[in-house]
């Protein structure tokens, strides 16, 4: 120990050489979206969207944990999330066939 007075401060190095990993998928971006912009927003019980090909879907809460998933078909769909407290989400679309991925946010307010 040191006759100095203060506090111990650390500064993290948080790469130190290392080269960013970026999942590669994530950097693609299609020509068309994926899905319409999801309605309504802010919702309370259902997130539609009309969908141009078919595809999984994915929800997530703000701090990445998920919660739900599902598969559509091309065509108008609906998820329920009636069961989602109120709060921000994320909607994650994959198509079935294709190389991409769509993010999408929401609200679920009652």
């Amino acid at each position: 120990l040191s006759g100095i007075e203060g506090s111990l401060m650390f500064r993290p190095v948080l790469r130190a050489g290392k080269e960013v990993e970026v999942d590669v998928v994530d950097l693609i971006k299609p020509d068309n979206n994926f899905i319409s912009s999801p309605y309504p927003n802010p919702t309370s019980s259902q997130i539609g969207f009309s969908c141009n090909r078919n595809l999984v879907w994915e929800i997530y809460d703000v701090n990445g944990k998920f919660l739900q998933n599902g598969n559509e078909r091309k065509g108008s769909t609906s998820i329920n999330v009636s069961a989602l407290p109120n709060g921000f989400y994320i909607l994650r679309i994959l198509p079935e066939q294709e190389v991409g991925v769509e993010h999408h946010r929401f609200v679920i307010q009652r």
